[in-house]
């Protein structure tokens, strides 16, 4: 018997040989005979046609093909497991382990069916893995990857709101990221900061970033109030979306948290109802207080009264004085003008008015009394003595002061003498007033006029006690009017005369 020598893989084979019936002879005992063809022929292997694939999109199927090396006269199984990140059925579908090559076939297809959504995600893999073929080996490409490509477009992401404002500033306030659609992904909002209020002074925030988690449609950012007594603006805390990841920004990329501030304005006072200076020179210190430190610049407006004049006697800070945010206290400085001017003590009477930022406190009038330090002057008649030309006309005294004088100077007198108020002469009223700014003042003495012949007669001014001056050294004035009246001439009735019978 000869062999017929092949390469396929068939397993050993046999030659049975049954003798028949003899010719000339009998069957003996042995009438069977076996040969055993051993086969040489190794196993076949069994590969993946290709260790990966990927798919366009998320729609259709997949295919992944096991090949043998050879043909085969026996149906080759092939087991095969699954892994990677896709799942099954959510993702897709796959042909049931194991796969059969049929004998006289060199292949078998193992069927992905891809499962489609519209959820945002990565990338998703499908992992088959050769397990140990029967009537064949395995080759060196045992693993094939599968690759689900997403094709859906990612989710915006937005805030809710674009502003809102607390009640006070007690509680908190939440800003809400939203996605469009549920993702598969986490998406992560990256944000800053900014506005007027200052972190954490005023209050604290989530961290950035917050991070939507996959499945879920939103993520809360919370700002927390930090409560104070400070009276201030309300106050911004801006909130900027950046780039999200696993996202693209929405509609409303910006939120104005407004911090609503519920703190009533301090009072404001005048430190001091009144003070005196000592003189003329130097300056007075008005302080204005609050009662508490205000976050907002306090404006206190004034109007000024009193007897003082300005610039005259004094020069003062201007009005509004504005107590800046932050400061307990502001001060008004007045400055005074000296003088040799004796006027008195005088006042600068300083009256708040309508505040902003701030409300009136217990004291809102202050007075600022300068000091008069100017000695009082005297006054004088300018002269002790004088004679009319007759029994007509005015005399005048005059009462002049040695400095002029701030104040009216009331000087008084009183009258005597040899003449007769009003046989001989009328004489002004006692006092008289030397005005404030003028120096003197006149009494005027007017003669009554007559024809008796009664010699010079006299009237004695003699100054009184002055206000708002001293006496100085001619107090007293003698104005005499001289008698311009003939002499009269006496005679006898008659020159002659005779007794009676």
């Amino acid at each position: 018997m000869t062999i017929t020598p092949d390469t396929l893989v068939e397993g050993n084979e046999t030659v049975v040989i049954t003798m028949g019936a003899p010719t000339n002879a009998t069957p003996g005992g042995i009438t069977e005979h076996t040969v055993n063809i051993l086969d040489d022929d190794g196993a076949p292997l069994v590969n993946f046609t290709s260790a990966s694939q990927a798919s366009a999109g998320e729609s259709g199927t997949l295919t992944v093909t096991a090949q043998l090396s050879t043909i085969s006269p026996f149906d080759v199984t092939v087991p095969f497991s699954v892994s990677g990140t896709a799942a099954n059925p959510a993702d897709y579908t796959i042909t049931a382990s194991p796969v059969v090559i049929p004998a006289g076939s060199t292949t078998a297809d193992i069927t992905i069916s891809i499962a489609g959504d519209t959820l945002d995600e990565n990338d998703e893999t499908v992992i088959v893995t050769m397990g140990l073929p029967i009537n064949a080996d395995q080759g060196g490409s045992a693993v094939h990857t599968a690759t689900i490509t997403d094709d859906d477009a990612s989710p915006s992401v937005t805030f809710t709101s674009a502003s809102q404002s607390s009640v006070g500033e007690t509680g908190n306030l939440t800003v809400t990221a939203q996605l469009s659609t549920v993702s598969a992904l986490d998406v992560s909002v990256p944000f800053t900061l900014g506005g007027t209020a200052t972190s954490p002074a005023d209050y604290t925030i989530t961290g950035s970033p917050v991070t939507i988690p996959a499945g879920s449609t939103s993520v809360d950012i919370t700002i927390t109030i930090q409560p104070d007594t400070l009276d201030e603006a309300d106050e911004t805390a801006i909130v900027t979306m950046g780039t999200p990841t696993n996202a693209v920004p929405g509609a409303t990329t910006v939120h104005t948290a407004t911090l609503t501030d519920d703190d009533a304005g301090p009072t404001v006072s005048f430190a001091a109802g009144a003070q005196s200076s000592v003189g003329e020179n130097g300056t007075l210190s008005v302080s204005v207080i609050l009662s508490a430190v205000s976050g907002l610049p306090v404006s206190v407006p004034f109007t000024l009264s009193g007897t003082a004049l300005n610039p005259a006697d004094y020069t003062i800070t201007a009005s509004p004085l504005v107590i800046p945010a932050g400061n307990p206290s502001g001060q008004l400085i007045l400055t005074i003008a000296p003088d040799t001017l004796n006027e008195g003590n005088e006042t600068v009477v300083l009256t708040m008015g309508t505040l902003v930022n701030g409300t009136p406190g217990a004291t809102t009038v202050h007075t600022a009394t300068i000091t008069d330090d100017d000695s009082l002057p005297a006054v004088d008649f300018t002269s002790v003595s004088q004679t009319s030309a007759g029994e007509s006309g005015v005399l005048t005294i005059t009462a002049q002061l040695s400095a002029l004088s701030g104040l009216n100077v009331t000087v008084p007198f009183t009258v005597g003498g040899t003449a007769t108020d009003p046989a001989d002469y009328t004489i002004t009223s006692s006092p008289i007033v030397i005005p404030a700014g003028s120096l003197s003042t006149d009494i005027s003495l007017t003669i009554a006029a007559d024809s008796l012949d009664e010699g010079n007669e006299t009237v004695v001014v003699t100054m009184g006690t002055p206000t708002n001056a001293i006496q100085g050294a001619a107090t007293v004035h003698s104005a005499t009017i001289t008698d311009d009246d003939p002499i009269p001439t006496v005679n006898f009735t008659s020159s002659l005369q005779s007794p009676s019978p």
